[in-house]
């Protein structure tokens, strides 16, 4: 260390002037009196100059040796001292609150000390936060609570509260006067926002779910829904996120309300769930339904209907049995060909053979299609010149259960189905 120098001049003490007393000194010479430490407490490479001795200590800025009491060297600490006094204990209050970007008025303050219940101390809580931020954050606090109580994840709850910021601050924006209400419009939107953000985040609740833990009504949150995804366009938020599928639902209901069923019972349920979305012949159905029937046949299929009854199904499912059945009934003729991946990938490949191959479209059909605007030419083919954007979108979204009615026609398809079916059974 440069801190410690040695001066070797006899000086008499008694008969010198105080000049020069420090003749033997260079004032000029720099010396580093300080030493910036990363880590206070790792000491282990350094030694005490006069005993040797390795056992220093940091006290109050300064490292000394605890063997001779001398000090070593000055320290200059960078970190942020957490002490609001010297009594040792790590309070905060030295440091403000962090910065929340949703409510960024609210976040710039000071800390107004007064006594509990003095007018000042009235005054300074309610001018602390604009009138604006608190209703925002009391929503937060709503969603918050929700949330929690309802053990969805913390992800979540984040990106809900992003959604209905943005859409709080698209409401000044609209044409419309009044977009976020009081009472059930408003909570229908917060609702919605955390439909959304669970859509976000691939966490499978069901608007129903979402309208119970609200206490809200299904035409509540699906007004609630469409209300927010009108405001969200206004700031071109993206609100198109991956669709909820019937396997997801599968996943958490054997999880949860099933945990000692075999693991091969619920991957089989999956499995079915997966190959009904490819043949898309259950497409007018939810997907909460769509699992209810995917795990219906799966029992029956593995001879445990005892222990997942339809009335089971429907209470978890929160589905009725009447529309269980009517799904189940729809299904029942392919469950042998729906838990063969094989043998669905083969009639998938055969199905779109015939639909490249055949050009006959029954009278009745193109009747129908007039309907929705769509015509046919001389070859067959489906003018698309004059058919509405959102006709052409929802047609190249179509698979097998859009084109039901030309495969009940389709002679060659019946009987392909019917001895795919034979064999299966």
């Amino acid at each position: 260390m440069n801190s410690k120098r040695k001066i070797d001049i006899d000086l008499d003490i008694d008969n010198i002037s105080i000049d020069e007393y420090f003749d033997g000194i260079d004032f000029n010479e720099k010396v580093n009196t300080t030493t910036e430490f990363k880590n206070l407490n790792n000491f282990d490479d350094k030694t005490c100059e006069h005993c040797g001795s390795s056992d220093l200590i940091d006290n109050e800025g300064s490292i000394i040796c605890t063997k001779c009491a001398r000090v070593q060297d000055n320290v200059i600490d960078y970190n942020p001292e957490w002490r609001d006094y010297d009594d040792g204990k790590p309070s905060m209050n030295r440091c403000s609150q962090v910065t929340n970007v949703l409510l960024p008025q609210s976040s710039l303050g000071l800390k107004f000390v007064a006594p509990q219940g003095s007018n000042l101390q009235r005054i300074h809580i309610w001018n602390a936060m604009p009138y604006k931020e608190r209703s925002l954050n009391n929503v937060f606090k709503i969603i918050t609570k929700v949330c929690t109580e309802n053990n969805i994840k913390k992800n979540v709850q984040d990106d809900a509260k992003i959604i209905y910021k943005i859409a709080n601050d698209c409401k000044d924006m609209s044409d419309k006067k009044v977009v976020i209400t009081r009472g059930k419009n408003r909570k229908g939107i917060i609702a919605a926002a955390v439909l959304l953000a669970c859509k976000r985040n691939n966490q499978t609740l069901s608007p129903k779910e979402i309208a119970s833990i609200f206490d809200l009504k299904h035409s509540e949150i699906s007004r609630g829904d469409r209300n927010l995804r009108e405001l969200l366009q206004q700031k071109k938020f993206n609100t198109n996120f991956n669709a909820t599928k019937p396997e997801h639902f599968v996943f958490r209901y054997c999880d949860s309300h099933v945990p000692k069923l075999k693991n091969e019972y619920t991957e089989q349920a999956v499995k079915i769930a997966k190959n009904i979305e490819r043949l898309n012949i259950a497409s007018d159905h939810t997907p909460f339904s769509v699992a209810a029937a995917s795990v219906l046949i799966m029992s029956e299929l593995n001879g445990i209907t005892k222990i997942l009854t339809k009335k089971m199904l429907a209470e978890r499912f929160n589905v009725s049995e009447v529309t269980i059945g009517k799904i189940y009934k729809k299904l029942s003729k392919y469950k042998h060909l729906l838990q063969d991946d094989v043998a669905v990938d083969g009639l998938l490949e055969k199905i779109n053979n015939i639909q490249k191959t055949s050009s006959i479209i029954d009278d009745q059909i193109k009747e129908r299609m007039k309907k929705f605007g769509l015509s046919v030419d001389e070859n067959n083919k489906v003018v698309t010149q004059n058919t509405p954007d959102y006709l052409l979108k929802k047609m190249s979204l179509c698979t097998i259960d859009s084109h039901v009615d030309f495969i009940k026609y389709n002679d060659e398809f019946t009987k392909l189905l019917n001895t795919d079916l034979q064999i299966k059974s």
